[in-house]
């Protein structure tokens, strides 16, 4: 049957991507090796989360295989558009996976450039993560990063010398 659900899975530590029983069936009737739908799923609409590690490299590889694949753009196009989509660091990489062409794509980037991610209807994107526990509820510490430490260092030393 259909699955129209992208699931991102800490929990299962895997990647589903949505599928038809259409694709199922014609991976089947082209290729003898697989005997059933669940061999496909597992071998092409299955990835491993550990893929998605290093999410702008695998949204530089997830584009360009999509542009070059579906849409059958040329290496430069391919290139350009994986270059601008490195840089998307809210676009999760299995998103660009799970789209079958670049007007999908645009679809949900338009979406979520205008924080409308609600009217994104060609597939549904859910996350199973694991739970995050607490110690020391409502103590809350807020750590400065390296570069605030070296603004305030360096506005201490300014103060010292005005007195």
């Amino acid at each position: 049957m259909d699955n129209d659900t992208l699931l991102i899975s800490e929990v299962i530590d895997k990647v589903i991507l949505p599928y038809t029983e259409e694709e199922i069936n014609n991976i089947i009737n082209e290729n003898e090796d697989y005997k059933n739908s669940n061999e496909v799923i597992e071998k092409f609409f299955t990835k491993p989360l550990s893929e998605y590690k290093f999410q702008a490299w695998a949204r530089y590889n997830e584009t360009m295989n999509l542009a070059k694949t579906s849409e059958q753009c040329s290496y430069v196009e391919a290139l350009a558009l994986s270059l601008e989509m490195m840089k998307k660091r809210y676009l999760h990489p299995s998103i660009i996976a799970a789209c079958r062409n670049l007007d999908e794509l645009y679809v949900y980037l338009d979406c979520l450039e205008k924080d409308e991610l609600e009217e994104f209807k060609i597939f549904n994107i859910k996350y199973e993560l694991h739970p995050v526990a607490i110690k020391n509820k409502g103590e809350f510490i807020i750590k400065e990063n390296i570069f605030e430490r070296f603004v305030n260092m360096i506005k201490s030393i300014f103060r010292k010398k005005e007195l």
